[in-house]
């Protein structure tokens, strides 16, 4: 029996809230590690670049790491 677990959706909202709640953690750096060209996180944060579905699972993986979806509100 095959189990569907729906991925979950990164906004860009949400991606802004997480640098907000990690000033030490910068998106060319996240950016970077997630394979993505130098300053493109640090557009879509500033809102001059789509956040596309590709980009965002690449993000999620490493901010993942950095504690993303830990956050208890």
């Amino acid at each position: 029996m095959n189990i569907l677990v729906a991925e979950e959706t990164l906004t860009i909202e949400q991606l802004r809230k997480f640098f907000e709640d990690r000033p030490a953690l910068k998106p060319n750096a996240i950016g970077i590690e997630a394979g993505l060209v130098t300053g493109y996180l640090n557009k879509i944060v500033n809102g001059d670049r789509p956040l596309n579905d590709e980009v965002a699972a690449k993000v999620m993986t490493v901010i993942k790491k950095y504690g993303y979806g830990l956050d208890v509100n």
